[in-house]
C-alpha cells in the first residue's frame, strides 16, 4: 500500500436534486402516509371531488383495515368511530378515483375502499359502490407529485 498524500481541495457542487416528496406534499397541503402524499374533500354528491393541486392516482398496495382506520383519522372533520357498517353501503370498488371515502358519525360509518389500494371489504352482503353516504362523506386521494 502507498502512503496517502495531503487532501485536495473541494469539488464543485453537483446538480440539485429533486424536492423532497413531503416538501412538495406538505406544499400542496397535504398529509404523508406510508409514502403517499394524500388529501381530502368533503363529498357533496356521489361523484369524485378533487382536491386543489391534486393529480390523483391509485397506489397499487394491498394495504388493511388498520391502515384505512390510520388515514381516515388523519383527515375526518367530525368525530367519528372505526367501527364500519357492515351493510351494502360502499364497498371495495374502482369506480372512483379516491382512495377511501367515508361517513363521519359516533355509531357506525359507511366505507368505501378503492380495490387496487386496499385488500379488505368494508361491507357484507353484497356492495353498493357508493362514493357518497350521506353529507358527512369525506373522500382520501393520493396526489401525484
Amino acid at each position: 500500500s502507498f502512503p496517502l498524500g495531503p487532501t485536495g481541495a473541494a469539488g464543485e457542487a453537483g446538480p440539485e436534486g429533486p424536492a423532497s416528496v413531503t416538501l412538495e406534499c406538505i406544499r400542496i397541503g397535504g398529509k404523508m402516509f406510508k409514502g403517499v402524499c394524500f388529501k381530502a374533500s368533503t363529498l357533496e354528491e356521489n361523484a369524485d371531488a378533487l382536491p386543489d393541486d391534486c393529480k390523483a392516482y391509485q397506489p397499487h398496495e394491498e394495504w388493511t383495515e388498520a391502515d384505512w382506520w390510520k388515514l381516515a383519522q388523519m383527515f375526518h372533520s367530525q368525530p367519528m368511530t372505526p367501527n364500519i357498517d357492515r351493510g351494502h353501503h360502499g364497498g371495495r370498488c374502482s369506480n372512483f378515483e379516491a382512495v377511501t371515502s367515508f361517513t363521519q358519525n359516533l355509531n357506525a360509518v359507511e366505507v368505501w375502499v378503492n380495490s387496487k389500494t386496499f385488500a379488505f371489504t368494508p361491507t357484507g352482503t353484497g356492495q353498493s359502490c357508493d362514493l357518497q353516504g350521506d353529507e358527512s362523506s369525506m373522500a382520501v386521494y393520493a396526489c401525484a407529485l
